[in-house]
């Protein structure tokens, strides 16, 4: 019986040298294949052989991977370092023949969604949801298909993505986020050459930018002194520990700029200096306007003044004679005075 089994066997290799082995081939796909798995992956692989073949199998550069061996088929799991691997098997059969077959191996980096679970949004503003790439599809609770999405609302957005590895999900919860106080304070009203502190409301652990900086003695405080040689607005941003800006802004007036009062009009209705101007009277919506004439009478009266007086009694309507009279302009929330006198021509 031994004697016939050795007879078979040379028979077989006669006849395997005559006509040659069948092609070793992977049933994933042949020599020139690749295949994709993804990291921490476990893989069975096979080739086809002869039953009294032996196989030699290999992993070329990847270190990390395990194999277990049985035969003419290899189970791999592979390591968490993405890359393209050769797998490499060699089938020896008779003792005299050998045959070598490789299949490239893609390994992919699993991904994660890189998605905070709470955020914070600042009121009135917009945030950006970002789980970040590696996916070929994500799709919002929103309906949005796109990687990332704006949201300018609270609530609880879910995303799931998809990729060659899987799917996978994530949910953040966004929070609303009150603006931090800015109140950069009232405004201030100097003289030419002089200067003024304006202080901001002071908050724990908010931070202060004043803008422009160029008159100030220092523009990231919450109090700074202001040397401006013309009327000017500072504008105040506050920031606090979440990031949330809030902005408000205070005038410094000038004296030498704060109005400038005509000293007559010509109140004929020919279209051309009919009315008494002062300039910049609109800044102050509180000024109390007093004119009188040489007997110390009131001839105009007037809160708050549009630049429309036309020389007419205020009470009567009459049209006031040709003359000098004398004013009094009272800006209480500027705590100033000014006095002077004003010319009707006719």
């Amino acid at each position: 019986m031994k004697m016939l089994n050795i007879l078979i066997r040379k028979y077989l290799l006669v006849i395997a040298l005559i006509i040659g082995f069948a092609a070793l081939g992977f049933a994933q796909g042949g020599d020139v294949d690749t295949v994709q798995v993804c990291t921490g992956q476990t893989k069975k692989y096979a080739v086809g052989g002869y039953g009294d073949s032996f196989f030699d199998w290999k992993v070329e550069g990847n270190s990390s991977s395990s194999t277990t061996v049985s035969g003419d088929t290899v189970t791999i799991t592979w390591g968490t370092t993405p890359g393209t691997y050769m797998l490499k098997v060699v089938e020896k059969n008779f003792g005299c023949h050998s045959d070598t077959v490789k299949l490239a191996i893609r390994v992919l980096q699993i991904p994660s969604l890189n998605l905070s679970p709470l955020v914070l949004l600042c009121t009135g503003k917009t945030v950006e949801l970002d789980p970040g790439d590696g996916f070929d599809t994500y799709l919002w609770s929103t309906g949005e298909n796109t990687q990332a999405i704006t949201v300018s609302s609270a609530g609880e957005y879910t995303v799931n993505a998809n990729s060659v590895c899987g799917e996978t999900s994530a949910t953040v919860v966004v929070n609303l986020q009150p603006l931090p106080v800015a109140n950069a304070g009232d405004d201030v009203y100097i003289a030419a050459g002089e200067s003024a502190t304006l202080s901001a409301e002071l908050f724990p652990n908010y931070t202060y930018t004043w803008d422009p900086p160029e008159w100030l003695s220092n523009a990231d405080t919450y109090t700074t002194v202001a040397s401006p040689d013309a009327t000017i607005v500072f504008n105040l941003t506050v920031t606090d520990i979440h990031g949330c800006t809030n902005t408000d802004f205070v005038t410094v007036y000038v004296d030498n700029e704060i109005l400038t009062i005509y000293n007559g009009f010509t109140p004929n209705g020919d279209g051309f200096n009919d009315t008494w101007v002062i300039r910049n009277i609109e800044l102050f919506p509180d000024a109390e306007i007093s004119v009188y004439n040489r007997s110390s009478n009131v001839v105009f009266k007037t809160e708050g003044y549009d630049n429309s007086w036309n020389g007419t009694h205020y009470k009567t309507g009459r049209k006031l004679p040709f003359g000098i009279y004398y004013y009094v302009i009272r800006i209480p929330s500027a705590n100033k005075t000014f006095r002077g006198s004003v010319s009707i021509l006719r």
